[in-house]
């Protein structure tokens, strides 16, 4: 396996070295129909990125340009002059600008590794208004950090080989690495949220709950 991995390797650097030295001797020779198009042998392409994880990375990166629209909803929901929680129009604004930022780099990433996102940006959005209440959106936003986190592990396990899959499995180092660093995030965000959860819940009571999500609201600005 390593053998044939080591081959595979060597005969696609090879083929770009090739190919350049092709250029550069028809040039020399002074070629009239030189052709510069190089980009199918010299690309940077390489690992298994391409091969076999792509798909599952776009899943992910289209999940994360979806969320972000979902909290711009809900922040525009909550800046309302209906419910003026100006506190958790904020929380959101920014947890909607962290998704998009988040998705930003993983088509950065995509792109780095010789791919494109030309079918990645498809997102769809909800035709129904999102108009949760206060405290049920600290739940969702917490939900929706938990499935990330599963996502982003999903992908570091399959990068590593960490999980059985009938079709075989391809390690790739630097997209673990990539995973691994986003998964620390996302750990980073449900303890955040779920703290944030916690503390609004423990205030509420039974006539005073409006007053608990004003003093929370406030806090948050």
């Amino acid at each position: 396996m390593r053998v044939l991995l080591l081959t595979l390797l060597v005969g696609g650097a090879l083929a770009c070295q090739n190919r350049l030295d092709t250029v550069v001797q028809e040039a020399i020779g002074g070629a009239t129909d030189l052709s510069t198009s190089v980009h199918d042998d010299c690309n940077s392409d390489v690992g298994t990125f391409l091969a076999a994880h792509a798909p599952s990375y776009k899943k992910v990166l289209r999940k994360s340009l979806s969320l972000s629209l979902k909290y711009l909803a809900i922040s525009s929901h909550f800046g309302s002059d209906l419910n003026h929680r100006l506190g958790f129009k904020k929380l959101f604004r920014e947890a909607s600008d962290e998704r998009f930022d988040q998705a930003i780099d993983m088509i950065k990433y995509v792109i780095k590794r010789g791919g494109n996102v030309k079918q990645a940006l498809s997102v769809q959005v909800t035709a129904a208004p999102l108009r949760p209440q206060a405290l049920s959106s600290l739940g969702l936003a917490l939900a929706d950090a938990k499935d990330m986190y599963a996502e982003q592990a999903q992908l570091h396990s399959a990068a590593l080989c960490l999980s059985p899959s009938a079709a075989g499995c391809s390690v790739d180092a630097d997209l673990a690495h990539q995973s691994q660093d986003a998964i620390e995030s996302e750990v980073e965000r449900v303890n955040e949220l779920a703290s944030k959860a916690n503390q609004l819940a423990a205030m509420f009571t039974t006539t005073e709950y409006s007053l608990a999500e004003h003093l929370f609201d406030q806090h948050l600005l």
